[in-house]
């Protein structure tokens, strides 16, 4: 089972966010953003160009921490646990 949850906070991928899904006993599959936004809607509409716009989603993308919308998509599986030698999956039997 996937849950998706996406937010917008105008701050990135803060800790928080992804801990919940952590602290919820998530796996998380990946997370991101997308669409960095340094102005306003209006500006936005008045002013800028469909490249502009495109240039703006790929920043939002590549710098996922700042980016206006973020998102994770997190499974409902035991996640690996980390101990000082590296990592074992949980539940190995």
């Amino acid at each position: 089972m996937y849950v998706e949850k996406s937010i917008s906070t105008g701050n990135g991928l803060e800790p928080s966010f992804r801990g919940d899904f952590l602290k919820a006993g998530l796996s998380i599959e990946v997370s991101g953003g997308y669409w960095l936004k340094p102005v306003s809607n209006g500006q936005i509409e008045r002013d800028w160009t469909p490249e502009m716009l495109d240039a703006f989603m790929v920043l939002g993308e590549r710098y996922p921490d700042i980016a206006g919308e973020i998102y994770v998509v997190a499974k409902n599986e035991p996640r690996p646990q980390y101990f000082h030698s590296g990592w074992q999956q949980s539940n190995q039997g």
